[in-house]
């Protein structure tokens, strides 16, 4: 990941008042981020401070600190006196040059100058042009929670009971994430909060309302969550633009689910996993793939959130081990990880379940000649077509129906 570097400490833009006093760098530090700092030696004292000596500090200051500090020397007593120490300090000094290397081999580069993998690019904020920092091991800015890794979290299917447990997202999802990282919230939903074939029952546990784009924003606005994009949409209007009775009654002649061709119990179980899949689809859709997210997670407004854990960051790909049927199956309700994977992942509707406005039965048939199940499908779509090999975490959202019953999936 790429090192952040506050410059003398600022985080959200200068604040001369404040740069370098130690204990505004070591808010700073304890904020999960690195710090440049300047530092002078005079008679045998050291001081931090910019256009001059300001904050007379101890060397412990820097030994314990080290791992989080870039040394600006401003003179050369000072680059000595850390030469001299030769405690594995981070340190550089500099005039005009258009970079120079720092004492563990980085190249502090100025603004505009070329960059390279072992780059530290300083002050991006004053080139006016665009450019390129991917290449580059870490940057050095006034504002560094600007470049702080971004996520997209997409939450897809109907908004249910999700203003009794929106204090859980924030607090066990997003919280954990805005320590280190920047997100965006889209939204892909429905207007209203039940459905037609309610195959299993579960619109009991629903109050009936209209939901419109003043009640999703307000109910984010009310507890401090800004939402990047929201679409919703109706069912019964999308059913008729994608034909989707037709659809299901020319895809699933001889098809099954759970080893049962009974054509009602079929089409009811792929009519609701359809629009399920269409929402991933569409909540994908609103994902502004310019603001080069690093992570996305894919969830639902009906999840029940135990502490998100970061490190699943660490997998290009992670899924809850659950809902796995003895491997035949995989959870679709939640699951997250790097941009490029998690996009591909979300392409399995228009490739597999409406492709050309088709199932692609060319791809289904490598699965099974005559099981239908979308779940089990999009495990093979991404196990057997991508490629790709997820972490199974027990890390594992609950689904929350009402208060009396938040279900844990197995």
């Amino acid at each position: 990941m790429k090192k952040l570097i506050a410059h003398r400490g600022n985080i959200n833009g200068p604040n001369t008042e404040e740069e370098n006093n130690p204990e505004y760098l070591i808010k700073t530090i304890n904020k999960g981020f690195f710090v440049e700092l300047d530092l002078w030696y005079l008679n045998n004292k050291l001081y931090l401070g910019h256009d001059n000596p300001q904050y007379i500090i101890d060397y412990s200051f820097l030994l314990n600190n080290r791992d989080k500090m870039f040394i600006h020397c401003k003179n050369i007593e000072a680059l000595h006196y850390c030469l001299e120490k030769n405690d594995n300090l981070e340190f550089f000094f500099h005039d005009s040059d258009d970079c120079v290397l720092t004492s563990k081999g980085n190249i502090w580069t100025f603004p505009g100058k070329t960059l390279t993998d072992k780059s530290i690019c300083v002050m991006p904020e004053r080139i006016k042009s665009n450019y390129n920092l991917d290449i580059c091991t870490g940057i050095c800015t006034d504002y560094v929670l600007k470049y702080r890794p971004k996520v997209a979290i997409l939450l897809s299917g109907h908004i249910r009971n999700l203003h009794q447990i929106i204090s859980n997202f924030k607090e066990n999802l997003i919280k954990p994430l805005e320590e280190n990282y920047n997100y965006d919230i889209n939204i892909h939903t429905w207007d209203t909060n039940i459905i037609e074939r309610d195959t299993f029952n579960n619109n009991k546990n629903y109050i009936n309302t209209d939901i419109n784009m003043e009640y999703i924003y307000n109910l984010f606005k009310k507890n401090s969550l800004n939402i990047n994009k929201i679409v919703i949409e109706n069912q019964k209007e999308i059913e008729d633009k994608l034909y989707v009775k037709l659809y299901l009654e020319k895809q699933l002649k001889g098809r099954s689910i759970h080893n049962k061709f009974e054509s009602k119990y079929v089409s009811n179980i792929i009519n609701s996993l359809f629009y399920q899949y269409y929402g991933h689809y569409k909540v994908l859709n609103c994902l502004d793939l310019d603001c080069k997210y690093d992570f996305v997670i894919k969830t639902r407004p009906d999840m029940f959130y135990e502490q998100f854990d970061i490190n699943l960051f660490n997998h290009n790909i992670f899924f809850p081990n659950s809902h796995q049927h003895g491997g035949s199956s995989i959870n679709q309700l939640f699951f997250g990880g790097k941009t490029e994977y998690i996009i591909n992942i979300l392409k399995y509707f228009e490739t597999i379940i409406f492709h050309n406005k088709n199932m692609n039965f060319k791809l289904i048939d490598k699965y099974d000649k005559s099981d239908i199940n979308f779940n089990c499908l999009f495990r093979y779509y991404i196990l057997n077509h991508l490629n790709y090999k997820p972490f199974f975490t027990t890390y594992n959202p609950k689904i929350y129906r009402n208060k009396a019953n938040i279900i844990t999936i197995v």
